[in-house]
């Protein structure tokens, strides 16, 4: 399974050098409505729970916003909105990965692995309570994927209104309450830094050469126009690559690509 991400020119040089990617927080993404829609609380039957219901979802919708993080993918390296919005205005980078051989479908380090993370689009919000499920989630300390708890996590990280169904989203959920802790996180090696550019934190996994099978060039992108050896070179460290520049079609609104050759 090949999933793509979409990427600047800035931060798409810092993946390259560093073979790592960066997972978000879901308060830092730019949708404010991330993570609300799970209806996870006890029973509102009685009065008392009508009362407290409302608090624990808050605590549990808190817990959960500070102990995971996000990797958005898709499953189009040309969409010409994605181009536009996430590798700004088309100057940035695509960056096509086996999804097997980056760790993103490793069932024991990821809380939602890309295989279980398709994104569900609705016109509605979900109001309505789970259906009954086995398994109870444990708040913040959820680090591998189960099976037992799947409507849980779907209602949690991959609920999106229909307004972005143009992204073909899938996510990589990842639980980072014990990286700033420990260098050995129950979900693999992650290092965490702090860019100026972005001013919130990012999750670094990393990720192996092999794993990038295809990259793309924006249609903007200044390596069309101008020889950058260093990052000629950095190109070249990822042999498994195949390279293609992204144009305008002349008789659609669509993008074609072509060869990129070192």
């Amino acid at each position: 399974m090949i999933l793509y991400k979409y990427i600047s020119f800035e931060s798409g040089l810092a993946v390259l050098q560093s073979h790592a990617i960066g997972y978000s927080r879901p308060p830092d993404l730019n949708d404010p409505f991330e993570v609300s829609s799970y209806y996870g609380v006890p029973s509102r039957d009685d009065f008392s729970a009508q009362l407290i219901a409302p608090l624990l979802e808050f605590a549990c919708l808190s817990t959960w916003q500070e102990s995971t993080a996000i990797l958005s993918l898709t499953r189009t390296p040309l969409n010409p909105l994605m181009w536009s919005h996430y590798a700004v205005n088309h100057m940035g980078f695509v960056f096509g990965f086996d999804a097997a051989r980056a760790g993103f479908t490793d069932e024991q380090k990821n809380l939602v692995p890309a295989q279980f993370g398709n994104v569900v689009y609705t016109r509605t919000k979900p109001t309505h309570g789970l259906l009954s499920e086995p398994g109870e989630m444990q708040v913040g300390h959820e680090y591998s994927y189960r099976h037992e708890i799947r409507e849980k996590l779907e209602r949690l990280f991959l609920y999106k209104a229909a307004e972005w169904a143009y992204e073909e989203e899938v996510r990589v959920v990842k639980c980072i309450r014990e990286v700033e802790q420990s260098t050995n996180s129950p979900s693999g090696p992650l290092t965490v830094i702090s860019p100026e550019s972005l001013m919130r934190p990012l999750y670094l996994a990393p990720f192996a050469a092999e794993a990038v099978t295809e990259i793309y060039l924006g249609a903007r992108n200044p390596l069309l126009s101008s020889e950058n050896s260093d990052v000629v070179d950095t190109l070249k460290s990822y042999p498994a690559a195949k390279l293609f520049g992204c144009r305008v079609a002349d008789v659609s609104w669509e993008l074609e690509t072509f060869e990129y050759k070192l």
